[in-house]
């Protein structure tokens, strides 16, 4: 039987999630150690703000989607029937 994942989430973790996640949390630890002190109080306020809610929304898309089985159904029964033969 071929190892088939479910979700995102199933261990182990893929290489590319593990790399992706990684890469999108330095990029946002290089922002806001390098890039964000340089703005006015105003401008940290706004980009603070916009920044806070679209990281929200990217970390709850992420957990759907990674949660989430993207098979088509009927693929799924099909590979189950290849793999009983």
């Amino acid at each position: 039987m071929v190892f088939r994942r479910k979700s995102g989430l199933q261990w182990p973790l893929s290489a590319h999630q593990i790399v992706s996640w990684s890469i999108f949390a330095y990029n946002l630890l290089v922002f806001f150690i390098q890039i964000f002190p340089t703005y006015t109080e105003v401008q940290k306020i706004v980009l603070g703000l916009a920044i806070g809610i679209s990281l929200c929304i990217v970390i709850f898309f992420l957990g759907l989607l990674t949660g989430s089985n993207p098979s088509d159904p009927l693929v799924e029964a099909y590979l189950e029937s290849e793999d009983q033969r």
